[in-house]
């Protein structure tokens, strides 16, 4: 199979790449400032918010081109919801059909739409949140979710929530961030700003709510899965940058009168490194070309989160061991990748539960069991 980009493709990448960068040093990664908006609006123009909507829904869905715009993004550790606008919310709604899920794809894919989605793990499907208790009761919707990541650029959260009012159990509400009820507290993060949620009594007359029925719930969750190979595709370019800057700082950082790239363990740090980067970007390459060639690769795309996300962890740490100190700088760069690193490392899913899933995937095991994304 040969995995190799195309010349459009590398260009694609190479401009989300410069755009994120962008983006990011106009002081956006702790919310969304005047010239980050008008970078999101800017991406919308470009198409970037419609690579994972069905061309029958008014988008180009391009699984491949849509991993190697994803790529580039993180290479830059582009700030903002960027995954939940370009890709998660798109998969969801697109998978629900509705005329309301038709009409937030049409605010996604101008830019007027900037979502957070929240899934927990009850659903059965992989996990955006640690914690998400939020239910549908009566005519009101309540709970908390916590820590909930861009938050503070959100126009509109996405909820996959319990609802014992319809007979499928549940429903995708949808959530102006302007609604009466709606509290988002800032927590203490490490990197960019994470909230917790806590809607209280949000009347649903102030939401879209579309309800799922049985049937649908399944998928729902195959949406969410085959989100996951883009989600990858970030953490890929994140490691990319991590390379790039540990191999850029080998080349002039002297020590004891020498490059410290001629010391041998600095060397074996690059090559853990490397290593890591590779596993990564073979495992999610192969799940993107997979997804992009007919059905669902379900097996291919567990494999991949679970792989990326534990070489994410590791680039880093092997990015920290070349930079030392400096490493630490936040205006350096190298810190956001870190921060990442850990943010998404149980996003949609640990790699412990994609294991898991990839087992029963396999039929390797004689039942399958609901687990919880973010248990070890």
């Amino acid at each position: 199979m040969d995995l190799s980009l195309t010349g459009e493709q590398e260009q694609l990448r190479r401009t989300a790449r410069d755009f994120a960068t962008r983006a990011r040093k106009s002081g956006a990664a702790r919310g969304p400032s005047a010239a980050a908006l008008s970078a999101w609006a800017e991406m919308a123009k470009l198409g970037w918010f419609s690579l994972a909507v069905p061309e029958r829904l008014g988008g180009y869905e391009a699984p491949f081109d849509l991993g190697v715009l994803m790529e580039g993004l993180g290479m830059a550790a582009c700030p903002g919801p960027v995954y939940d606008a370009a890709v998660l919310a798109p998969a969801v709604l697109s998978s629900l059909d509705t005329a309301d899920s038709r009409e937030l794809l049409t605010g996604i894919q101008a830019g007027t739409v900037r979502p957070v989605v929240l899934i927990g793990a009850e659903s059965g499907a992989a996990s955006t949140v640690h914690r998400c208790d939020v239910r549908v009761m009566g005519d009101a919707l309540a709970g908390a979710a916590f820590p909930v990541r861009h938050l503070a650029w959100a126009t509109h959260v996405l909820v996959l929530a319990a609802d014992t009012t319809h007979d499928g159990g549940w429903s995708l509400v949808v959530v102006p961030t302007d609604v009466t009820g709606y509290v988002a507290d800032e927590l203490e993060a490490f990197g960019d700003t994470a909230h917790r949620l806590q809607v209280d009594g949000v009347p649903l007359s102030a939401c879209v709510v579309i309800p799922i029925a049985p049937p649908d719930l399944a998928g729902v969750r195959s949406a969410v899965v085959s989100s996951v190979a883009a989600l990858c595709a970030f953490q890929v370019g994140s490691c990319q940058a991590a390379l790039d800057m540990s191999v850029a700082y080998c080349n002039q950082r002297m020590q004891f009168g020498k490059l410290i790239g001629s010391f041998q363990r600095v060397q074996d740090h690059i090559i853990e490194l490397l290593i890591a980067l590779d596993s990564a970007r073979w495992t999610t390459y192969s799940a993107l070309a997979e997804q992009a060639a007919g059905p669902l690769p379900v097996v291919e795309i567990h494999l991949a989160k679970a792989v990326t996300s534990e070489a994410h962890l590791a680039a880093c740490d092997s990015a920290h061991e070349v930079h030392a100190g400096i490493g630490c700088d936040i205006d350096y760069g190298l810190a956001p990748h870190t921060y990442l690193s850990r943010d998404l490392h149980a996003y949609l899913g640990s790699p412990a539960w994609h294991r898991r899933e990839l087992v029963a995937a396999l039929d390797l095991v004689g039942s399958r069991t609901a687990t919880d994304p973010t248990a070890p």
